[in-house]
Order: structure tokens, then sequence, then C-alpha cells
């Protein structure tokens, strides 16, 4: 399931709410989410770029992976990217994942 695809009929709509409702356990917990800020906001910090900047460099990565909204798709390929940024800094790890667009 799409989470970014709105659905049009009324049938899909509530299909969509029974697919999140029966996978509420794998949806990162807050503070899981308040963890994964905290990480954009210092690596925000220590590249010296704004916070937007670095989540859309992170999400360029994020939106090759993710079918589903869940941990799996969430919280592993954000604890992943971070890794690289820290070792190439901002720029050099947008300029190489963003490449193919």
């Amino acid at each position: 399931m799409l989470v970014d695809v709105p659905p049009l009929e009324l049938a899909e709509l509530r299909r969509s709410f029974a697919e999140l409702a029966a996978e509420r356990e794998a949806l990162p917990s807050a503070t899981e989410l308040a963890s994964l800020y905290e990480a954009l906001r210092r690596t925000a910090q220590r590249e010296d770029r704004s916070l937007l900047e670095v989540s859309s460099g992170v999400g360029l990565s994020f939106l090759t992976s993710a079918g589903r909204l869940t941990r799996e798709h969430v919280i592993e390929p954000y604890g992943e990217d971070w890794q690289p940024i820290r070792l190439e800094g901002f720029g050099a790890y947008v300029r190489r994942v963003a490449a193919p667009y």
C-alpha cells in the first residue's frame, strides 16, 4: 500500500485504513521518530546545511526503497543513509545519490 497516493473511492479508503491498522505495530514509535529527527538536526548542524536540505538528500535514497510505511522502510533506510553522509559529507553524498536523476 502506498500512503502518499490518496484513495479515490470510499472502498479504497476503507481498505487503506484497514491495512494501516493491521500494520500499526510495525510503524515507528514516537521515540524512534524523535531520534530520527534529532539525528537529522545534528547532521544538518554539522554539515552547515538546513534541515530541509539534509532530509531531502536522505529522502532521495528513501524514495527508491519505500514501498510501505513501516519501521523497515523508514527507520532502517534513514539509519543506513546517515553513515555515508557522515563519511562523505552532505554535498558529496547528494551528488552521488542524485546522479541518476
